[in-house]
């Protein structure tokens, strides 16, 4: 039996340029394929929110809402108990409101 290794990719914290802005986040797309979930974390300011995302076992284009806020943030991509997946072209569709 195969044993599947934790994975964890975390995105360097932004502020997209934009200091002065408060970014809000709308929709997550991604290609996702495997077993089990995609758990992403979306951080704004420090203020962690959790989201779980089935894996489809072909690839296949996913969408899950995400609401946060806040003027910097990151993301962080981990498996659930050792699960194999595949992520290809995470995007965060996000708007923007100058304080």
């Amino acid at each position: 039996m195969a044993k599947h290794m934790q994975m964890l990719w975390e995105t360097p914290s932004t502020d997209l340029g934009s200091p002065d802005y408060i970014k809000y986040s709308n929709y997550f797309y991604a290609v996702l394929s495997g077993e089990g979930q995609l758990r992403v974390d979306l951080i704004f300011d420090g203020k962690e929110k959790s989201y779980f995302i089935d894996c489809p076992e072909r690839p296949k284009v996913v969408k899950k809402r995400m609401k946060h806020r806040g003027r910097r943030f990151k993301l962080r991509f981990s498996n659930i108990d050792g699960s194999r997946i595949v992520l290809k072209n995470p995007i965060l569709v996000l708007d923007t409101l100058e304080d």
